[in-house]
């Protein structure tokens, strides 16, 4: 078999995009994790058919080559108009594998798809956010020893201020809260990262949300020997606050508790903005 593939994490079929804070168009990144368990290199392309969406990255969906046996994380930047109202849209995606480099010799396909849930979720009935802009954790809870403060120094709000994540070298930090989730149908979360320029070495290896220690999200990728810098999430600093959203429908009307666990490597990491939200009324 040529193609075994994940995306990451649980959830990660579902992508919510807070639709006030996007930019138009609008920019999606999808992680698929490629698994070639044929016996000779194979190279792996990605297409899709929704209309509204387009791939930006990589040129013609090319994904590149995954040696036998090899597994392989790969980032593809999805495109669309921003909508004027709250949107559910499911897009199904083709991935194929090809025994040359010129992708002519096709020798195994699959499809797959996400749903992307772009939405207003500041406007819907339940809305929790935590903006730590009164200088407190509001409740989350982490290793002060790691480097981690709620601090001033850089906020998706003028004047506020986020947790700041400011350990040298390679780390992994952990924010934890225990939460009671909306019993609303639809249920969401979203949160906003930057990484800072203070450093030279700037490496956002990956982000994970974990719910009673299962994990829902994952963006990047850090456990996988044959991965380059391709998988992780940033390389550089981010000029912009990113954002990162998470359908828990799943999980609505529970006590839970969730987990951001990040992995960093040089450089400032800033989280904001942690929004929990539930509605009905998609």
């Amino acid at each position: 078999m040529a193609i075994s593939y994940s995306l990451g994490a649980t959830n990660n079929d579902t992508i919510v995009i807070d639709r006030t804070r996007a930019t138009d168009p609008i920019s999606a990144t999808l992680l698929l994790v490629i698994q070639n368990q044929g016996t000779s290199t194979m190279y792996y392309k990605i297409t899709e058919t929704s209309g509204a969406w387009s791939i930006s990255s990589p040129t013609n969906g090319e994904l590149g080559s995954v040696s036998s046996g090899y597994k392989s994380g790969r980032k593809i930047t999805l495109q669309r108009a921003l909508p004027t109202s709250d949107t559910i849209e499911t897009v199904t995606f083709t991935l194929e594998a090809y025994s040359d480099s010129g992708y002519t010799n096709l020798v195994e396909s699959t499809t797959f798809s996400i749903t992307f849930v772009i939405a207003d979720i500041h406007s819907w009935p339940s809305y929790t956010k935590y903006d730590f802009d009164d200088g407190t954790s509001q409740g989350w809870s982490f290793d002060p020893s790691l480097y981690m403060t709620v601090s001033a120094s850089k906020s998706i709000t003028a004047g506020g201020y986020s947790v700041a994540l400011t350990g040298s070298g390679y780390q992994q930090y952990t924010l934890t809260k225990s939460e009671t989730l909306p019993s609303n149908s639809r249920v969401v979360m979203m949160l906003y990262y930057n990484v800072g320029s203070e450093y030279s070495i700037r490496k956002l290896h990956y982000i994970a949300i974990k719910v009673n220690g299962n994990t829902v999200f994952q963006a990047g990728v850090y456990d996988l020997p044959q991965v380059s810098t391709s998988g992780f999430i940033a390389t550089d600093h981010t000029t912009t606050w990113d954002m990162i959203g998470v359908d828990l429908s799943d999980y609505a009307g529970q006590s839970v508790t969730i987990d951001i666990v990040v992995s960093a490597e040089g450089g400032y990491t800033y989280l904001d903005d942690i929004i929990i939200a539930g509605t009905n009324a998609l």
